[in-house]
């Protein structure tokens, strides 16, 4: 398919599954004016990921995977610092600094936030 298919079919799946003010105009995601989304729809997204999908979620857990000799070490540095922490998504782009959708295991319940920083270094 091509680039345009591909964000025309991201946008209308964004909306089939609750993510409202969510519009995809790049497929890698990097910075375009009419490209935006919400912090709700970060969570919706979240949440989507773990009930629809729970067979693939312990992967957001990794922490290192080697790939071609080499080391790659997930982006989400929160997880080395606090329990529980089972990621989900980190990004950064200088256009909307750095945004995390973050998922927690305490004692028995799941506990998910979204959390977006101009300033903060994750």
């Amino acid at each position: 398919g091509t680039g345009a298919g591909f964000v025309g079919r991201g946008s209308g799946k964004a909306k089939a599954r609750g993510m409202w003010r969510t519009n995809f105009e790049m497929p890698s995601g990097l910075p375009e004016p009419d490209q935006v989304t919400t912090a709700r729809d970060m969570i919706t997204l979240g949440l989507r990921l773990q009930d629809d999908f729970p067979q693939h979620y312990p992967l957001f857990a990794t922490r290192a995977f080697r790939y071609g000799g080499a080391t790659h070490r997930n982006h989400n540095t929160l997880m080395n610092h606090f329990s529980g922490i089972d990621g989900i998504k980190t990004g950064y782009t200088r256009a909307s600094a750095v945004a995390a959708i973050l998922s927690a295991l305490c004692s028995a319940d799941r506990v998910r936030r979204v959390a977006t920083a101009r300033c903060a270094r994750f």
